[in-house]
């Protein structure tokens, strides 16, 4: 099991939501491939500096 970072800040069930939703939005706006790979690529540094 990976341990957890002391400094991560869990997302509250609002910002989970939030985030998500921004995420939708981003990816239903790309016009090309290359900005729906800057959607998920922005969500996974987003995540990672959190989660990780």
């Amino acid at each position: 099991m990976k341990k957890r970072n002391k400094n991560a800040r869990n997302y509250s069930p609002e910002a989970r939501k939030k985030l998500e939703q921004q995420v939708l939005d981003c990816l239903k706006n790309a016009k090309t491939d290359e900005e729906r790979k800057k959607c998920l690529k922005d969500l996974l540094r987003l995540t990672k500096r959190y989660f990780s």
